[in-house]
């Protein structure tokens, strides 16, 4: 169960059962929390340049690897017409906008695949949202 921060939120709860085997790590140098990706072909950073990236400029699997930087940040719109004052101010920014439509751009290409998203809170996700 997760229970989220507005009242009413929690999620139902559930089960999941886990392989009788150890955990396998795959480790890179330079990149943390990376576990069990094989054959990456492509890499997009949603990190802000020179904010939150520790300067990453190319893929931390091998220059062999496409690497994109694609910034984006939480609370902002990607649509102008909104804006939201409270709790959070948010608003669109055009920096983000375009970095949305480089994802797209990047995820048409099929050569990049398999592709490895990331950010700097940890998450990851690989293959397209």
């Amino acid at each position: 169960k997760v229970t989220g921060d507005a009242q009413g939120s929690d999620s139902k709860v559930d089960t999941f059962t886990v392989l009788d085997a150890p955990v396998r790590y795959i480790t890179t140098e330079g990149g943390f929390n990376i576990r069990d990706l094989l054959g990456i072909r492509g890499e997009i950073d949603l990190r802000i340049a020179g904010h939150d990236d520790g300067n990453q400029t190319m893929s931390v699997f091998g220059s062999d690897v496409n690497y994109r930087k694609a910034p984006m940040q939480g609370y902002n719109y990607i649509f102008p017409n909104f804006k939201q004052e409270s709790p959070i101010p948010r608003e669109c920014q055009s920096e983000f906008v375009t970095s949305v439509g480089e994802v797209f751009h990047f995820l048409a290409d099929q050569k990049n695949y398999l592709v490895y998203f990331h950010c700097n809170a940890g998450a990851t996700i690989d293959g397209p949202v």
